[in-house]
């Protein structure tokens, strides 16, 4: 008898199992039409899918599923009544649904209730008065309308009763800032920190992304000073020296800085990064100011020797502005010879660092800056090519071992020892240095050399590695180059000259360089490399200061209808040489717009733009 009561209690709850999955699974013929629907939709045919919609929401009112997508089409549409009916049914099924809420509001505020929406989106904030995440659900809504200042009031209020009262500071300062009060943002970070130091580099990453707006600086600077004093934390003067940087505030950010280093590391670290920073800026005073500071406040410091080599090269740049040359927008000038005793008390300190025991990289910079000044400089070929090649002998792997090939392979071309800069640039191309753009400058200077040579099958096969990354910036001259090759290798005597004429030019002969060039361009027959030595002639004339003759060559270059080639390029430097030569603002102007109107996406617009601002600054300065 027990036995048989348990078989029919068995067979009774398989029945039950199975009556339950068959109510349990979905109809599979709603899911079909809701999926018609779906498509109705994404093709836009929104009258179609509402009627559809409308038919699964009848038949399942409580499928969340189905409410939402009803919803959205009723939203689509702007029927907004019928979007709140369906909506508010749904809370009274299930009143723990933040998200339907939120919705809500939305289309009480869509059909211009902001009373109501309000109201509704408080109501979802309360569904879980105590979860994080519910009022981070309802300002998504609320921020999709746009109400940034309806979000703040959320966002407090969660942030009211949170454990963390810096739980939404983040979310908090950037709503502040896309409404511009930069005050209350600066407020917001500045809790962060006092709650949680270890964000200040997050929160410096913030701050970057609004600094550069209108009164930014002037609204955040007090809210960070006031807590600055009150919070004896080194974080805030982190951020303080950070703000007056950005303020261009430097004597006072340089004094947070020496702060700074009194409490944390005092061994001039920290003094010597604000003046790495501040050189590599161009604000060589205060980076002086700092190198200084470190070389006398803590003599016996690492950071002494790399000091003083950064103290030099801050000097270095004081002098090269000093005598600024007014031929920098030239391709080709004359180097202008500064006063070797200028330099004196340059040498003076790099001479000190070379003399120093330890033969690390602080010496092989002071090295190669003084070789540089001479030869940049001083135009003392040899001596700098001495103190090159006892650099490279010193530390042959160094990244500024490549930069002395590089400077080699430069005054071998000028003393026309081809075969050696040749050689001096292999050393670069073969090497592993990260150096950005030296290896493509060594290919491309080997072309040119091989070029010079009369080997124009090897300087093709040398300039196809470098256009390969058309994005390089030696990419343009190869092209050009490669162009100039292929199409005039058969008539190589001329090839010839020409390359003879730009080897001349490379080694500052412009007047021996400009007559080849002159031949060549007044011979109609040279097709390609007539236009190309015009425009090599124009470029000789103006390093000569010849600029008449300059303009006469490139408006014949732009005037010839055959040969589209040249043309932006050559107007460009004709705008350059009307402005900067002859003081023609007007046609510099007229030529400018003419760039722009016929050669939109030519390489030199983001040049003809710069060259207009200028144009105009020195117009509105007179």
């Amino acid at each position: 008898m027990i036995k048989i009561r348990k078989k029919i209690a068995l067979v009774i709850i398989l029945f039950l199992a199975a009556r339950i999955n068959i109510i349990a699974q979905p109809d599979k013929n709603l899911q079909n039409k809701f999926m018609l629907a779906q498509s109705y939709e994404q093709s836009g045919q929104l009258e179609k899918a509402k009627t559809i919609f409308e038919e699964v929401y009848n038949a399942e009112p409580k499928n969340s599923q189905y409410v939402f997508a009803l919803n959205n089409i009723y939203i689509k549409l702007k029927m907004y009544e019928p979007s709140i009916s369906i909506l508010e049914k749904h809370i009274l099924n299930f009143p723990k649904d933040i998200d339907t809420y939120g919705l809500l509001g939305s289309s009480y505020y869509l059909m211009d209730n902001k009373n109501k929406a309000y109201e509704t989106w408080d109501k979802g904030t309360q569904v879980t008065p105590n979860s994080i995440g519910g009022y981070r659900v309802i300002v998504n809504y609320v921020l999709e309308n746009r109400l940034f200042d309806k979000a703040i009031e959320i966002l407090n209020k969660g942030a009211s009763v949170s454990s963390d009262p810096t739980i939404f500071s983040f979310d908090l300062a950037r709503l502040h800032y896309m409404t511009m009060n930069f005050s209350a943002a600066a407020e917001e970070y500045c809790k962060i920190l006092a709650n949680k130091p270890e964000n200040l580099e997050a929160v410096k990453r913030e701050i970057v992304k609004y600094i550069d707006k209108h009164d930014a600086l002037n609204q955040s600077i007090p809210v960070i000073e006031k807590y600055s004093d009150k919070n004896a934390h080194i974080a805030f003067l982190e951020l303080l020296s950070f703000i007056y940087t950005q303020a261009e505030y430097f004597d006072k950010a340089f004094e947070i800085i020496k702060e700074i280093e009194n409490t944390t590391t005092k061994n001039g670290s920290r003094v010597f990064t604000f003046a790495e920073e501040m050189y590599k800026q161009n604000y060589f005073e205060i980076a002086a100011s700092a190198y200084n500071f470190v070389i006398e406040k803590y003599p016996n410091s690492s950071f002494v020797t790399h000091s003083k080599v950064g103290f030099a090269k801050t000097y270095e740049q004081t002098l090269n502005q000093k005598f600024l040359s007014d031929n920098l927008w030239k391709t080709y000038s004359f180097r202008s010879l500064i006063p070797a005793e200028e330099y004196s008390s340059i040498f003076k300190i790099y001479d000190e660092i070379i003399q120093t025991p330890k033969h690390g990289s602080p010496v092989i910079e002071a090295m190669y800056r003084v070789a540089t000044i001479k030869f940049e400089k001083l135009q003392q070929y040899n001596e700098a090519e001495e103190i090159y090649i006892d650099l490279i002998a010193t530390l042959p792997s160094s990244d500024f071992a490549m930069l002395a090939y590089d400077k080699l392979a430069k005054i071998s071309i000028f003393n026309n020892k081809l075969d050696f800069a040749f050689d001096y640039l292999d050393k670069i191309v073969k090497s592993n240095t990260k150096l950005s753009g030296l290896k493509n400058s060594a290919l491309y200077y080997q072309a040119k050399i091989n070029f010079w040579r009369g080997k124009f099958f090897e300087s093709i096969e040398l300039l196809k590695n470098i256009t390969k990354n058309l994005s390089d910036d030696y990419a343009n001259n190869a092209i050009e180059l490669s162009i100039l090759i292929n199409t005039t290798k058969g008539d190589s005597i001329n090839l010839v000259e020409y390359a003879r004429a730009d080897l001349l030019a490379e080694q500052y002969k412009f007047q021996e360089s400009a007559e080849i060039f002159n031949t060549l361009a007044i011979n109609p027959k040279l097709f390609l490399i007539n236009t190309l030595s015009k425009y090599k002639y124009a470029e000789m004339c103006i390093a000569l200061s010849n600029y008449n003759l300059a303009i006469e060559s490139l408006e014949d270059i732009v005037n010839n209808e055959n040969l589209d080639l040249l043309n932006d390029k050559s107007l460009f430097l004709l705008a350059e040489t009307y402005f900067f030569g002859i003081n023609n603002k007007d046609k510099a102007f007229a030529i400018c717009q003419k760039i722009l109107e016929s050669y939109p996406n030519s390489l030199f617009t983001s040049k003809t733009r710069e060259l207009i601002i200028k144009i105009q600054n020195t117009s509105e300065n007179i």
